[in-house]
């Protein structure tokens, strides 16, 4: 699953650059709600420094379970790689157990929008 939480901020001309929200808190919001709506494993990657111009990046790269918890995260502001042994199976597991807002898709309703290009 892909999550784009690099949006551009609407108001960031009228922000003095200094005070610039790096989103942090909607990362963790975000990437641990995503996880836990679609029941699903995810991984979140985030580079980190400066962008050379107003931008600093937080780097938290992190795996989450179906369930929205943490699995693993790299929470220094450096560079590393993250791994973590996680069971696909959980995924079903978690799906056939939980209410999940997959038990009210409607497919069938869908049409064009799903078919591939």
């Amino acid at each position: 699953m892909v999550v784009s939480t690099n949006w551009e901020d609407p108001y960031e001309e009228a922000w003095d650059s200094s005070k610039i929200n790096t989103h942090e808190e909607d990362w963790e919001l975000i990437t641990r709600a995503r996880a836990l709506d679609n029941t699903l494993h995810l991984v979140a990657a985030n580079r980190i420094g400066d962008d050379g111009k107003t931008l600093s990046f937080f780097g938290r790269s992190k795996i989450i379970g179906p369930r929205g918890q943490e699995i693993a995260s790299l929470n220094q502001r450096k560079e590393g790689i993250l791994s973590a042994r996680i069971d696909l199976g959980l995924t079903d597991e978690k799906r056939s157990r939980y209410y999940t807002f997959f038990k009210d898709r409607r497919p069938d309703a869908y049409g064009d929008l799903v078919k591939p290009y």
